[in-house]
């Protein structure tokens, strides 16, 4: 933190008025919120602790979840007014508004008490990503919702599924499900809020031993069988893709709990392992994996296998952004 920083901070905590300055080609932002402060040996301040944010210059080359991913970054609505709290499993109120419970119901059945099965991740205005084996149940052919800015599953809202779509090379042998992606095209489109916001797709291959989010409702145990009534959270390593057995790299990522015992449980499936966006800023997630197979979730040393996103962008980027879907 360079000397004006700290004095800016200072002016705050005083309540002295900083140095107001023309912001050209820029916004005048909290610093929390502008995505480049940390990067900038010298950042001009032009409010009481706001910066002059320079807006973001595109690439030449972008795929189409990055351009959307662009779009998203754009919309400072999407981030909140004052900076988030991480701190311990719980999550903070709608800190992950990324986040999508996906329940069943009985086809033709009203959307009263679905059964709450795994978890998604938002990703477009019609679209959540979850794994395949939440949507492809051996003897059932239910009706699918999801619930999208909750907090606590009650209280959050609920949209009925379109349209499931599951990738075409799915397949579940030796209790390994490999390509275990899907889609799910929502009956309408999700008006984007303070509550509810998607990620972004991740844009290149994840490292060894990166730390990174998981969340979900799922099973608090694997013994008592009781689901969290809030969404929490936990940090997991990545691990070489020969710690998870049977597991094949470049289609999914081995990873493991940072202190041994946090993974994820029964119900969290479909969930994304994600990290706050390296470039877009520290509102804005990017989903790297989706919670496929593992073992006892309260094992010692519990290793978990997810389907690597990266290596899927491109089917997904023709289904969601592909033809009419913008």
């Amino acid at each position: 933190m360079d000397f004006l920083q700290i004095l800016a901070i200072l002016f705050l905590m005083l309540g002295v008025p900083s140095f107001a300055i023309q912001c050209d080609g820029g916004d005048c932002l909290p610093y929390h919120r502008c995505l480049y402060a940390k990067k900038m040996k010298k950042v001009p301040y032009c409010a009481d602790g706001s910066v002059c944010c320079k807006r973001p210059t595109i690439p030449k080359h972008q795929t189409l979840s990055e351009r959307a991913c662009q779009d998203y970054s754009n919309d400072k609505s999407f981030c909140p007014p004052e900076l988030l709290i991480f701190n311990g499993n719980l999550t903070s109120r709608h800190e992950r508004q990324y986040m999508a419970v996906i329940g069943k119901r009985a086809k033709g059945h009203s959307m009263e008490n679905p059964e709450w099965i795994c978890g998604g991740t938002i990703i477009h205005k019609r679209f959540v990503l979850t794994a395949a084996h939440c949507i492809r149940l051996r003897n059932e052919d239910p009706d699918f919702f999801v619930i999208l800015g909750a907090h606590n599953k009650s209280n959050g809202q609920i949209y009925k599924v379109n349209k499931e779509i599951h990738h075409p090379d799915y397949r579940d042998v030796n209790d390994n499900s490999v390509n275990d992606i899907a889609l799910l095209e929502l009956n309408e489109t999700i008006v984007f809020n303070e509550k509810i916001k998607p990620a972004c797709l991740a844009t290149s291959p994840v490292s060894d031993h990166e730390t990174l989010t998981v969340c979900g409702w799922g099973y608090m145990d694997s013994y008592s069988k009781m689901q969290s009534k809030e969404l929490r959270k936990a940090d997991i390593q990545v691990l070489n893709i020969l710690n998870c057995s049977n597991a094949i790299s470049e289609l999914q990522i081995c990873a493991g709990g940072v202190n041994d015992i946090s993974d994820v449980c029964q119900g969290d499936s479909g969930g994304p392992l994600a990290k706050w966006h390296p470039k877009w800023g520290g509102c804005l997630g990017q989903v790297i994996g989706v919670v496929s197979t593992g073992g006892l979730c309260d094992a010692q040393n519990p290793t978990t296998k997810y389907t690597n996103v990266f290596h899927f962008v491109k089917w997904i980027e023709d289904i969601v952004w592909g033809g009419t879907n913008k």
